[in-house]
């Protein structure tokens, strides 16, 4: 019996999008609001972005996500017509979509939490006053730029599962 590697490259698909997502769930629905709870946002934050971010995760399991699914995409004949049906258009819009979130993290999270994180790596172990209004410029710059990019997410999560509806 052969290897068939497409099944591979489906669980890397399937597992990086449950990473991905669940992660963002996580972070966004159980972690942050209890650390809001516990009035400690900015020290979590800032404890954070000293470590590296969140951002090292998402810019490795978003683009391996998306690129196996363009594989499966090709391997599945997709490409020769891409609006063939209700289904293969609602996967054809969703995989553009994964390309624009790959992009957009890539390209306007990534930069603006490097920006937050050197600017945390120079603070001092117990950052002043002063030092925190610094920080807080960054942090409402990327929680802007994490509620702009979120929603697309979601509309992804949300065509994915209703796929097996429109087949």
């Amino acid at each position: 019996m052969a290897f068939e590697w497409f099944l591979l490259v489906r669980a890397i698909h399937i597992l990086g999008a449950i990473v991905w997502v669940g992660s963002m769930v996580l972070i966004g629905a159980v972690i942050m609001p209890a650390v809001k709870a516990a009035r400690l946002e900015e020290a979590f934050l800032v404890a954070i972005l000293r470590r590296g971010g969140f951002g090292r995760l998402f810019h490795v399991v978003g683009p391996i996500t998306v690129a196996a699914g363009a594989l499966l995409y090709w391997h599945q004949g997709f490409l020769d017509h891409p609006f063939a049906d209700a289904a293969t258009t609602d996967l054809t819009i969703a995989g553009i979509f994964g390309l624009v979130a790959v992009a957009y993290s890539t390209f306007v999270l990534g930069p603006a939490e490097r920006r937050a994180i050197h600017y945390v790596r120079a603070l001092p172990i117990q950052p002043g006053p002063r030092d925190m209004d610094g920080f807080r410029v960054f942090h409402a710059d990327l929680r802007k730029r994490i509620a702009l990019g979120a929603p697309l997410i979601f509309v992804i999560v949300l065509m994915m599962l209703a796929r097996p509806l429109l087949a």
